[in-house]
């Protein structure tokens, strides 16, 4: 997923006041990997006349971003023998175009694997056997 990345909180200590401002990556198109790195910030304030921008180094703890896949079939019910196609729809927390593969199967086998083209997995199931209500698509990385 590629989503831009905001520095939303952050706190001065060890000062008699804290001017307002902002804080942002030094390289606007830094775009932290998952986990806790320093990164170079910088500090712009809104009062320009009294304080001056800071440039130092932060802490930054970036955690993965959850996604949720929704399943729909061409045809449902379906009849014995009758080819359906499944498409999995990946959403991504914050936005983006989700990467990766989805995995269709039929509890523990394997029905076909496909690559994702923008957030969506499509795999087209040619006759179906009798009792096989019970298929689902599961989303790989």
């Amino acid at each position: 997923m590629d989503a831009r990345v905001s520095l939303t909180s952050s706190s001065a200590s060890g000062r008699a006041s804290t001017p307002a401002g902002s804080f942002a990556f030094t390289t606007p198109t830094t775009k932290p990997n998952v986990g806790t790195a320093s990164q170079s910030v910088t500090f712009t304030p809104t009062d320009t006349t009294d304080y001056s921008t800071l440039t130092g180094t932060a802490s930054v703890t970036v955690s993965k971003a959850s996604s949720s896949t929704a399943l729909v079939s061409s045809v449902n019910p379906s009849a014995i023998g009758q080819s359906v196609n499944f498409t999995a729809t990946i959403t991504g927390q914050y936005g983006g175009t989700a990467t990766g593969s989805v995995t269709f199967s039929n509890g523990s086998t394997s029905l076909g694997s496909v690559s994702l083209s923008g957030e969506y997995g499509e795999c087209g199931i040619d006759g179906f056997a009798a009792g096989h209500g019970h298929d689902h698509g599961n989303l790989r990385r």
